[in-house]
């Protein structure tokens, strides 16, 4: 009885913390989305060579715990790509070479409130840099949140310092 209670109390915070985030943040779809308007999200990383050329460096990750999971980064100056498998699954936009959503590195902050208010109003601090975060979430083809990525918009002083698509927390 007692783990069924458990259990329950689990799926309740579950479906909190996820309505939660669907009243709090904006979402955008997820189909159709391309980097700097050439590449869609999570492309093989051929087609990523083959819109920017090569890359500046690319560092490995190995595990041996983990053998499945091996990845490497992948540089275009400041700018990280996340390879996972031969699949690009996440980056860090650092510079003004790329862009997502038409934003990018040092665009003023009011482009990312015109186009999320609700995320924008429910930025958050993070970090010794003094950044604020506005979290964007994905919208599956069906319509559903992604608990897989999202999108952060990190701000500094009014302007947009760094864009990532990473898992979501």
């Amino acid at each position: 009885m007692l783990k069924s209670l458990m259990f329950f109390g689990s799926v309740i915070l579950f479906m909190n913390y996820s309505v939660g985030q669907t009243e709090r943040f904006d979402s955008y779809p997820q189909q159709g989305i391309l980097i700097s308007d050439e590449v869609p999200l999570f492309p093989k990383v051929e087609m990523l060579h083959e819109a920017f050329g090569a890359p500046d460096s690319v560092v490995e990750y190995s595990y041996a715990e983990m053998e499945e999971l091996n990845l490497r980064e992948i540089y275009y100056g400041k700018t990280k790509f996340i390879e996972q498998g031969k699949i690009i699954t996440g980056f860090y936009l650092l510079d003004t070479r790329f862009s997502i959503l038409d934003l990018k590195v040092g665009d003023h902050a009011r482009e990312v409130k015109s186009r999320f208010p609700n995320s924008y109003n429910n930025r958050y601090p993070w970090g010794n840099e003094n950044f604020e975060v506005v979290r964007v979430l994905l919208l599956l083809e069906n319509g559903d949140i992604s608990d897989g990525e999202i999108f952060l918009f990190f701000l500094k002083e009014d302007f947009i310092a760094k864009i990532s698509l990473v898992e979501n927390p």
